[in-house]
């Protein structure tokens, strides 16, 4: 204390050297202990810079990691996906191989039919019968009034990536009567009663043929002689229906003229509507 100072020296002078000295102390205390507050609160900042980071880094690794496994499960999918692309593409192909298949075997089948008609008309009187008729004259089967979807050769046919469309596609609401558009001899009926391609096929003379696809009912059978205008069939095409097959988008009658088992442009053979 300043008393204890004045007691112990022995003249002012020293007195206040030792007030000075003391008080000088007192600041540098002072200074260091302010210092001190400093540097303890600059320590508890950084400490708590130093846990919000480690925090934030906590956040970061979490996300990443987070990031990192939905990465591993994107990349999971897309192996899976391209797996099923590909198992999709090679059962498309082979759809699309059974198409034409089942396509190239009706043509087949209605141009053998066609080539051998001498065959099927064995017997005398269906023959003589069948020379009684008059050159082919087609009526339109099926009223033209609604339109025709898809023609002759149709470039904008659906289908066309397996072959070309070999008839013209005469709109008909389901279940329309078919009739026949000369007087003819039935030299097929295709129709299982399930939803595979069902078709009847009609010989006539002039060597020529039709046939009319996608029909959900038949009227007529095989080796019996039709008349012009009696009705042969019931049309079809709606999608999985009886007769429609895996080639028609909606309802409609696709039919077709063959000139010695080729197919022609029936609208050539047609009267103008």
């Amino acid at each position: 204390s300043s008393l204890e100072i004045l007691l112990l020296n022995n003249s002012f002078s020293e007195f206040y050297d030792q007030i000075k000295y003391t008080e000088d102390i007192h600041a540098d205390l002072k200074q260091n202990v302010d210092a001190l507050k400093v540097t303890k609160q600059d320590l508890e900042t950084q400490r708590g810079n130093l846990e919000q980071k480690l925090v934030v880094e906590k956040e970061l690794k979490n996300t990443l990691q987070e990031q990192r496994d939905a990465l591993e499960e994107k990349t999971i999918a897309q192996e899976l996906l391209l797996v099923q692309n590909k198992l999709t593409e090679r059962q498309y192909k082979n759809y699309a191989y059974q198409l034409q298949l089942e396509q190239q075997q009706a043509n087949a089948d209605i141009s053998d039919l066609q080539q051998n008609i001498a065959k099927i008309l064995e017997d005398r009187e269906k023959a003589e019968r069948f020379e009684d008729f008059g050159p082919a004259q087609l009526a339109w089967p099926v009223s033209p009034l609604r339109g025709i979807s898809a023609f002759f050769h149709d470039p904008g046919y659906p289908f066309r990536y397996l072959f070309e469309h070999p008839a013209i596609d005469i709109r008909a609401a389901q279940g329309t009567s078919i009739r026949a558009p000369e007087d003819g001899f039935v030299a097929r009926v295709k129709f299982n009663g399930n939803t595979s391609y069902g078709y009847v096929m009609l010989i006539h003379n002039n060597e020529l043929s039709t046939v009319f696809g996608h029909i959900s009912q038949p009227l007529v059978q095989e080796e019996e002689f039709v008349s012009q205008g009696q009705i042969i069939a019931l049309s079809g095409g709606t999608p999985k229906t009886h007769g429609a097959g895996n080639l028609s988008t909606g309802a409609h009658l696709h039919f077709e003229v063959r000139l010695n088992g080729i197919p022609v442009n029936p609208l050539e053979y047609l009267p103008p509507f």
